[in-house]
């Protein structure tokens, strides 16, 4: 008398083995990618962070040599430019340019590849109060 089959074949477990194998190596890609686009939003964040501290500065006055001098170094910051906007105004028959608008470029390097980003914000500076 044959006693019935209790086991699994050669064919099915490669088949088992393969498909475990398959999902594993998903699983790992996967992760992987997400690591580096959480690497590569986290140094944006930083390059973002850096440009609004530049436009902070700007803001309260400070001159865009100085600005530079101040910020730290960052090997991620690949430049820093301001675009100042003059605006003329006329007040007791005198004409005056106040730079109270500007555009800041923020150049970053994305880290893992070759490409580089930027950032444009845009700053208004408050005009100083008026001379009682």
């Amino acid at each position: 008398m044959m006693l019935p089959y209790k086991g699994y074949t050669l064919v099915e477990t490669l088949i088992a083995a393969g498909i475990l194998l398959f999902v594993l190596a998903t699983a790992a890609s996967l992760s992987f990618s997400l690591v580096r686009l959480e690497d590569d939003s986290q140094k944006s964040a930083v390059a973002i962070n850096y440009a609004e501290q530049a436009g902070r500065l700007w803001q309260l006055g400070i001159n865009n040599t100085t600005i530079q001098a101040i910020l730290p170094p960052n090997p991620h910051i690949l430049s820093l430019q301001f675009s100042t906007h003059q605006n003329l105004s006329l007040q007791d028959g005198n004409l005056t340019i106040n730079p109270t608008q500007a555009n800041l470029t923020v150049t970053f390097r994305i880290p893992n590849t070759s490409a580089n980003r930027s950032e444009t914000f845009y700053l208004v500076r408050p005009n100083p109060p008026a001379n009682p």
